[in-house]
């Protein structure tokens, strides 16, 4: 599958590789998204502009900020959109990378916790959440579903409906093994047959997957991509969240 190349235009979405479809942004006014199965891209509609969405996602522990406005920025240059999670670590750098690059309206924030803050764990990044919101960002609160439901189960959910709302995935990793949330991710990305691109040191193995990362772009950075065994996957939901 080629690299995603997305082109912005006033009401419209040219999607690249070409697929010869024109998808039309209309009046819509409200942030809404579908996904078309035969394509498989998420396109997300803020105010009148329609954009290939791309999750990024990654560790709790990472740190490097270089490292992540990267690949966010140059997306954001491509025209693309950012969905991205609301927990420290890498969620938190990618809202921080998107808010410097002035591309909050490009950028949608799943949250597991609601905006007063109540259902936020240790993990949670409450701080990074609001300040997207604060900058024009789309932010869904309670993303994971309702503070009944156990933690972990608002985290999975979270992580799922994150993916479903994307066209592809960019993972970041010290080196460590994928989380419970990176993990479940890039299994319901790789089950939709969306392309995933790693940046880490040292790639490890998918939980639940049968596959392999092999070096590659993303927006003319090097990274990794995960090349699966099988044609046919399905994501599954039981990551063990902590």
């Amino acid at each position: 599958m080629a690299a995603l190349r997305p082109l912005r235009f006033s009401g419209a979405l040219f999607a690249s590789p070409s697929v010869g479809a024109v998808f039309c942004g209309g009046g819509a006014s409200l942030l809404c998204c579908f996904l078309c199965p035969r394509l498989r891209l998420g396109l997300v509609f803020v105010g009148r502009c329609a954009l290939v969405s791309v999750l990024f996602c990654g560790s709790r522990s990472f740190s490097s900020f270089p490292l992540v406005s990267g690949p966010v920025s140059r997306w954001l240059v491509a025209g693309g959109g950012v969905v991205c999670g609301s927990s420290a670590g890498a969620d938190a750098l990618v809202v921080r990378s998107v808010l410097a690059a002035g591309g909050a309206s490009a950028l949608l924030v799943l949250a597991a916790f609601s905006s007063s803050g109540a259902g936020a764990a240790s993990c949670s990044s409450l701080p990074s959440a609001r300040a997207a919101a604060s900058a024009g960002a789309s932010v869904v609160w309670l993303a994971g579903g309702p503070l009944s439901l156990p933690l972990r189960a608002r985290l999975a959910c979270r992580s799922a409906a994150a993916a479903a709302l994307a066209s592809g995935g960019v993972v970041f990793s010290a080196g460590e093994p994928l989380g419970p949330g990176s993990s479940l991710a890039v299994a319901c990305l790789v089950s939709r047959r969306c392309p995933v691109w790693l940046f880490s040191p040292s790639p490890s193995p998918v939980r639940g997957l049968a596959g392999s990362w092999s070096p590659s772009l993303f927006c003319g950075l090097p990274c990794f991509r995960f090349v699966p065994f099988q044609r046919t996957l399905r994501a599954q939901l039981s990551f063990g969240f902590a």
